[in-house]
């Protein structure tokens, strides 16, 4: 994969009020344990979403009995990394990323790994998940020292952002194992509907589509494409003001996006070139950052940040291939899958929205 890296200046001149994410302010879950594969750190995404797992209480309790068996396993390296699961009945987030390095354990609850069913984008989520694995713990355990302390507000306010990850990614599993949708109608879908939720948090995100392209491809390289533009999204716009643009074009067998915003003050470094580096530096879903990063190197995509005073974009180039469906749909059938796909991401969509629990419960 090339990167080009076309910006202004060669240090960051730090605005008034930026509050750089950490542990405690990434909107993806994470439980850390400690000796005797007890609870020892919470962030506030976690109290959130993963309430019934409590500090100082062991993991043990509330895996299921297949997570259980690999987190045993996990636990007898003395490194490495697995994908544990909780009881389904514990709620709608209850699959880890889980990371075993000197002497600790991170779990990660990303919302790619939260679809129920077992095919061939559950796969690429656990494929894009360890290769993000190195990147995710050394994140957790740079930027955090594991004591509990209170949450700034705009914490819970961040977890309300990421039921719409969960639910998204569990759903776009749901009826798609086999399925290859029309490119251009398929995003500007996904799109308009994650623009309108969105404006429910007064995020302002407008997005443009140029481009017709009309050729079946692979959930796959849809998913690359979402997992990377999502989070940059949500950066770009938050560090904006609350505003910013994206412009998407479909021809031939490619799916182009520039992401722009007004970021103040802030200069990109020169030796930035990646998605997580900018998340260190902007604020963003590290976790989700990290990902989005795995997928333009699965994919073989193009990331390009450029900077004008303080107009700066971010630019993704994906390959989608075009392909010939293996089983043809008779055009009922094609319609209600299709339907029946994009009713439950405009669904889960609207989970953005949702007001997050009172912080204190789930410690």
């Amino acid at each position: 994969m090339q990167r080009g890296c076309a910006v202004r200046g060669g240090r960051m001149s730090e605005p008034e009020e930026v509050v750089f994410m950490d542990v405690e302010l990434t909107v993806t879950p994470i439980i850390v344990l400690g000796d005797g594969d007890r609870i020892i750190y919470k962030n506030a995404a976690a109290k959130k979403l993963l309430p019934f797992c409590r500090k100082g209480t062991t993991i043990n309790r509330y895996l299921s009995y297949t997570g259980e068996s690999r987190y045993l396993e996990l636990v007898r390296q003395s490194e490495g990394c697995a994908i544990i699961e909780l009881s389904e009945s514990l709620g709608r987030c209850y699959r880890a990323l889980t990371v075993r390095r000197d002497g600790v354990v991170v779990m990660t609850f990303l919302p790619i790994l939260q679809g129920g069913a077992k095919d061939v984008l559950a796969e690429y989520a656990e494929t894009l998940s360890f290769a993000a694995s190195d990147g995710i713990m050394d994140f957790v355990l740079r930027s955090s020292d594991f004591v509990d302390r209170p949450a700034p507000a705009a914490a819970w306010n961040y977890t309300r952002r990421n039921t719409t990850l969960y639910e998204f990614s569990r759903e776009i599993c749901t009826g798609s194992s086999c399925m290859s949708l029309p490119l251009s109608s398929t995003l500007k879908r996904i799109t308009e509907s994650l623009s309108a939720r969105l404006a429910l948090l007064s995020l302002r995100f407008r997005i443009t589509m140029r481009g017709s392209a009309v050729q079946l491809t692979p959930i796959t390289d849809i998913a690359a494409f979402v997992y990377a533009f999502i989070p940059t999204a949500l950066m770009i716009c938050e560090a904006s003001g609350g505003a910013c643009c994206a412009d998407i074009e479909c021809y031939g067998e490619t799916a182009g996006v520039k992401i722009s915003g007004n970021v103040g003050n802030f200069v990109l470094p020169d030796d930035v070139s990646t998605l997580a580096e900018l998340g260190e530096l902007l604020g963003g879903n590290m976790p989700m950052l990290i990902i989005g990063d795995a997928a333009i190197i699965s994919a073989g995509a193009d990331l390009r940040m450029t900077q004008s005073g303080s107009d700066f974009a971010v630019e993704m180039i994906f390959p989608m291939k075009s392909v010939i469906p293996s089983h043809l749909f008779s055009p009922e059938e094609e319609q209600s899958l299709t339907e029946r796909f994009f009713a439950s991401i405009e669904s889960t969509i609207g989970m953005i929205g949702a007001e997050a629990e009172i912080p204190g419960r789930g410690e």
